[in-house]
């Protein structure tokens, strides 16, 4: 490998006879799947639209168990703990983010609206409790929603909807 402390893999053959490297760790630790300049800890890049979708896969074969995809962070105080963010040219347009600060957890469910560029906006959370708002984040059904336009359902199956006051 050309870069100091990296090792690239190669595979079939390219131009001239040469190898095409197919995979890259460089000395960050950083790996990544055709680009030879990952930016995270796994980046995997395709350009070539023969390909067609770019997948990522996670197959298990077994009939007793499940195939599971982890994303497990460390807060200690209420925060986003784990996030899938949906990207299209450069610009966020949708986002699950998953918040927590020990066990307890809720579910925050974001879009963009048009024209916004990357601004993300809640739409619906599922808290610890159980409740699911839409279009509001109060938690607390009982004590309305603070002038908030949206939707609420608690786990007893009680409903409360409020119009905005503007």
């Amino acid at each position: 490998d050309g870069n100091t402390g990296g090792i690239s893999f190669h595979s079939g053959t390219g131009s001239g006879g040469f190898q095409g490297e197919r995979m890259r760790i460089d000395s960050s630790g950083n790996v990544g799947i055709g680009t030879a300049s990952p930016s995270e800890k796994l980046t995997i890049y395709e350009n070539d639209s023969s390909f067609g979708n770019t997948t990522l896969y996670v197959h298990n074969d077994k009939a007793d168990d499940a195939a599971i995809l982890m994303l497990e962070g460390k807060r200690s105080s209420t925060n986003d703990t784990a996030q899938i963010i949906l990207a299209n040219d450069g610009n966020n347009v949708a986002a699950i983010k998953a918040y927590s600060g020990a066990d307890e957890g809720e579910l925050r469910f974001y879009t963009s609206p048009t024209s916004s560029g990357d601004v993300l906006t809640e739409r619906l959370r599922i808290d610890s409790s159980g409740n699911v708002l839409v279009g509001n984040t109060a938690v607390n059904l009982a004590s309305g929603f603070s002038n908030q336009a949206g939707i609420g359902l608690n786990p007893a199956g009680e409903i409360q909807a409020a119009r905005s006051n503007n």
